[in-house]
């Protein structure tokens, strides 16, 4: 695996660890999520890009990924900042190896949801992480 795979399963496995946020935990692509399956937690995987040459053998990279956390407004159970908080405390709270920083972007409510539904916030981030460009002699 890539380093920027080998991110992405132990950034997952701080968000499904123990003890559980919710029953529903997923790394997938983006889906709808009905009010009956909230709440949910999914792990979007992104885009990896070069962000500069630090020198001739190592190059900064940046891999982008998106949290989305799906409640239920009328349940009054699990409300979204109780989750929200918690996925970046797993997240945030504890460094990555070999230099490897995770930064929060933005975080954004979904506003425009049928009423079938759940509500959603989705929270983006991203790892940085030094790699060898892959030249040869």
């Amino acid at each position: 695996m890539t380093i920027a795979e080998n991110l992405m399963v132990a950034g997952f496995a701080r968000i499904d660890s123990s003890p559980a946020l919710c029953d529903n935990v997923r790394r997938t692509h983006r889906v709808h999520v009905t009010r009956e399956e909230a709440p949910a937690i999914y792990w979007i995987d992104g885009k990896d890009e070069p962000i500069g040459k630090v020198s001739d053998c190592q190059r900064t990279r940046r891999k982008h990924f998106t949290v989305s956390v799906f409640g239920r407004d009328d349940d009054g159970v699990t409300p979204f900042d109780s989750l929200v908080e918690a996925v970046n405390d797993r997240l945030m709270a504890t460094p990555f190896d070999s230099g490897i920083t995770c930064h929060q972007g933005a975080i954004e409510p979904d506003t425009e949801i049928a009423d079938t539904d759940a509500s959603r916030i989705d929270m983006a981030y991203w790892f940085e992480y030094e790699a060898a460009p892959g030249w040869a002699l």
